[in-house]
């Protein structure tokens, strides 16, 4: 179960390879080098940023897919990676914010939600779940007006 935690944590990484996917500390603030809209604790997007080229912004998305865990993660005290996909009519969406929170179950992020962005292939994923005991963890996650809810299996 170790072997499979710390895989996934390295695929996460390398899915978020050249993206800007950063927490700050439980306060909301710190010096994490990231933009506001990649931090723990910043304010939710609201789908209606521009990708700062112009006046171009990214496609509606119309999907929103659990990637990872797939199966349930042990309850270790370790924060657990949340991967998603991000899609829209034309395909994966690169460049969206995603706002991962907590709707019920014992988990939670630091500043109470964690905002990332999608890569060129529409993935992104939440670092920093952490778990306060084993049961389901129902995470809504949000891009623009979509909203889904994914659900996480910590096992005793």
């Amino acid at each position: 179960m170790i072997a499979r935690r710390v895989l996934g944590g390295v695929l996460a990484l390398l899915l978020l390879a050249g993206t800007t996917a950063c927490t700050a500390s439980a306060a909301g603030g710190g010096a994490s080098g990231a933009p506001p809209s990649a931090r723990a604790g910043a304010a939710p997007s609201t789908g209606a940023e521009s990708s700062g080229a112009g006046t171009a912004t990214a496609p509606a998305p119309t999907g929103i897919r659990l990637l990872g865990p797939d199966e349930p993660v042990p309850f270790d005290g370790e924060a657990v990676s949340v991967v998603v996909e991000v899609t829209g009519a034309g395909g994966p969406i690169s460049g969206a914010d995603v706002t991962f929170t907590v709707v019920s179950g014992p988990a939670a992020f630091p500043g109470r939600f964690e905002v990332s962005t999608t890569d060129e292939t529409g993935v992104t994923a939440a670092l920093m779940l952490t778990p306060t005991g084993p049961g389901e963890i129902v995470l809504r996650v949000a891009s623009g007006a979509l909203a889904s809810t994914v659900t996480v299996t910590v096992a005793p």
